[in-house]
C-alpha cells in the first residue's frame, strides 16, 4: 500500500489537506457556553514548533488559519467567560487538533522525502540505461566504420582490377589492329599480282577470240554455198513428194470412208454394251456405297469406343504420373529436410567445438582443479555476445572453479560465429580442466 501512496504524493497531500479542513470544521462546530465573570479565565497554551521542518505555502496557510481560529476563541473567552470545565475541554481539543495537524505535516514531508528518494533511484536507473545504450551505439558505429573500410578496400581492388582489364583490352585491340593492317597490306600485294595476271589472260583471250572469228567466217561462207545447193535439191524433192502425197491422200480418203462406216457400226454396238455395263456399274456402286456407309458407321462407333477407352487410359496414366510425381516430390522434400538437419547438426557440432577451444584458450582455472568439471548452458546472439548470464547446470568442483567458468566466457566475447545463420544458438557445454 505504501508503494501505491508513494506513486501519487500529490493525491496524498490533497487527502491530508481535506482531513485538516474537516478537523477545523469539527472544532468550529462546538457550542461554547458563557462562564461567570468571577471564575478564572482560560489558561493559554503555548506550543513550540521549533522541531517542525519547513512546509509548503498551502499547508502553512492552513496552519496559520488554525492559529487565527485559536486566537479568535481566546478573545471570545476573554469577552465572555465560560465555565471552567467547558473552557479546558475546548482548549484540549484545540491543542489536540494542532498537534494532529503538525503530525500530519511531518508525515507529508516524510512521504515527500521517500518519493524524492524513489525518483532519484529511478533517475539513476534511467541514467545507467542511457549509458548502456550509448555504449551499444558506439560499438555499432565502430562496427559500421569497420564494414565501411572493408567495402572501400573491396571497391578500390575492383577499380584496380578494372583498370588492369582495360589496359589488357587496349593492348589486345592494338595487336588486333596491327594484325589487320598486315593482312590488308598482304591482300593488297596479292590483288596487284592477280590484276597483272588478269590483264595477261584478257590479252590472250582477245587474240584467241580473233582467231576464232576468222575461222567462223570461213565456215559460214562454205555453209552458205552448201545451203544454196541443198535448197535446189529440196525444191525438186518437194515437187515429187507433192505428187506422191496427192495420190496417197486420195487412197487415204477412200479408206477413211470405209473405216468410218465400220466404226459407226462398231460404235453402236459398243454403245449398247456400254449402257449395259454402266447399269451394272451403277448397281455395284450403290451396293458398295451402302456397304461403305455401314462400314463407316461401324468404324465411327469403334473409333468412339476407342477414343473413350484412350481418354480413360490417358486419365489413369495422368493420375498415376501425378501420384508418382507427388510421391517423388514428398520423398525429395523429406530427403532434403534430412540433409538440412544433418548439415545443421554437423555445423552446430563444429561451431560448439570452436567455441570450447576459443574459451579454453582464455580460461585460467584455479590451481588444484584438475579432474573437476562443470556443465553450463549459454545462448549466443548473432553479434557473438552471450545473451543473459552463463547458467551453470551442474558443477562437481570447488566454488572457485565453478566461478571461473562464467568469467572465462565473458572474457572470451565475442565468440566465434557459425558457418550458417539458421542454427540453434543455445548450447550445453561441459567444461573440464584437461
Amino acid at each position: 500500500m505504501l508503494k501505491e501512496i508513494l506513486k501519487h504524493p500529490f493525491a496524498l497531500m490533497i487527502a491530508i489537506a481535506i482531513h485538516l479542513l474537516l478537523v477545523m470544521v469539527f472544532i468550529m462546530s462546538f457550542k461554547l457556553t458563557v462562564v461567570p465573570a468571577a471564575q478564572q479565565k482560560g489558561i493559554p497554551i503555548e506550543l513550540v514548533f521549533n522541531t517542525i521542518p519547513a512546509v509548503s505555502a498551502p499547508e502553512k496557510n492552513k496552519f496559520q488559519d488554525a492559529l487565527s481560529n485559536r486566537k479568535v476563541l481566546e478573545k471570545s473567552s476573554k469577552k465572555e467567560p465560560e465555565p471552567k470545565t467547558t473552557q479546558k475541554t475546548s482548549e484540549q481539543i484545540l491543542a489536540t487538533s494542532v498537534i494532529a495537524a503538525s503530525a500530519a505535516l511531518i508525515a507529508t514531508q516524510r512521504v515527500a522525502a521517500l518519493a524524492k528518494k524513489k525518483a532519484a533511484k529511478i533517475a539513476k536507473k534511467k541514467k545507467a540505461k542511457r549509458e548502456k545504450a550509448v555504449k551499444r551505439e558506439k560499438q555499432k558505429k565502430a562496427k559500421q566504420r569497420r564494414e565501411q573500410k572493408k567495402k572501400e578496400k573491396e571497391k578500390k581492388e575492383q577499380l584496380n582490377k578494372k583498370k588492369r582489364d582495360e589496359k589488357a583490352e587496349k593492348k589486345k585491340i592494338k595487336n588486333k589492329k596491327e594484325q589487320q593492317a598486315k593482312e590488308k597490306l598482304k591482300e593488297k600485294v596479292l590483288k596487284g599480282k592477280e590484276a597483272e595476271k588478269k590483264i595477261k589472260q584478257e590479252k590472250a583471250a582477245q587474240k584467241l577470240k580473233k582467231e576464232k572469228l576468222e575461222v567462223q567466217a570461213k565456215k559460214r561462207a562454205i555453209e552458205k554455198k552448201k545451203e544454196k545447193q541443198k535448197a535446189k535439191e529440196k525444191a525438186n524433192k518437194e515437187a515429187k513428194e507433192k505428187k506422191a502425197r496427192a495420190l496417197k491422200e486420195k487412197i487415204k480418203q477412200e479408206a477413211i470412208k470405209k473405216k468410218k462406216a465400220a466404226e459407226d457400226k462398231k460404235a453402236a454396238e459398243e454403245k449398247a454394251k456400254k449402257e449395259a455395263r454402266d447399269k451394272k456399274i451403277r448397281d455395284d456402286s450403290l451396293k458398295k456405297w451402302k456397304e461403305k456407309k455401314r462400314l463407316e458407321k461401324e468404324k465411327k462407333k469403334l473409333e468412339k469406343e476407342k477414343k473413350i477407352a484412350d481418354a480413360k487410359k490417358a486419365k489413369e496414366d495422368a493420375e498415376r504420373k501425378k501420384k508418382a510425381a507427388t510421391d517423388q516430390k514428398k520423398k525429395e522434400q523429406v530427403e532434403k529436410k534430412k540433409a538440412i538437419t544433418v548439415a545443421k547438426r554437423i555445423a552446430k557440432s563444429t561451431w560448439g567445438t570452436q567455441i570450447i577451444r576459443h574459451v579454453k584458450r582464455r580460461w585460467n582455472p584455479p590451481p588444484g582443479t584438475r579432474g573437476m568439471s562443470a556443465k553450463v548452458r549459454i545462448k549466443i546472439a548473432p553479434s557473438g555476445y552471450i545473451r543473459g548470464a552463463v547458467q551453470i547446470i551442474s558443477c562437481n568442483g570447488h566454488p572457485s572453479f565453478c566461478a571461473s567458468i562464467p568469467q572465462a566466457y565473458k572474457e572470451a566475447e565475442p565468440l566465434p560465429r557459425p558457418s550458417r545463420n539458421d542454427l540453434d544458438r543455445t548450447f550445453v557445454i561441459t567444461m573440464d580442466d584437461q
